[in-house]
């Protein structure tokens, strides 16, 4: 499985924007990429988040990040955050459950 975390800050006028684009991107993961594991969290001050994503394989990963929807998503944040995203790769060392 691969795993990723996305974390950016948007600014304090696009919050609404931002959430519901999330809406529509997390309910176009569950209808198209029934493998796929993703959570997103709002941190702090409600202008902070953490996508947590985990892909079953390369080929799920690949079609994620090429599918329409990311690409929508994408282009909102991009008018809305108050940074670049930061995107890290995460190694998974063990889980429960």
């Amino acid at each position: 499985m691969i795993h990723r975390l996305l974390r950016y800050r948007v600014r304090a006028d696009a919050v609404c924007s931002v959430e519901d684009a999330v809406t529509r991107l997390l309910e176009a993961v569950r209808r198209e990429e029934p493998g796929t594991f993703y959570r997103v969290y709002r941190l702090g001050d409600g202008r902070e988040y953490l996508h947590i994503m985990g892909f079953p394989d390369e080929a799920a990963d690949r079609r994620h990040q090429q599918a329409d929807y990311t690409h929508a998503f994408a282009d909102t944040l991009y008018d809305c955050w108050e940074s670049p995203a930061e995107t890290v790769e995460l190694e998974l060392l063990g889980e429960n459950g």
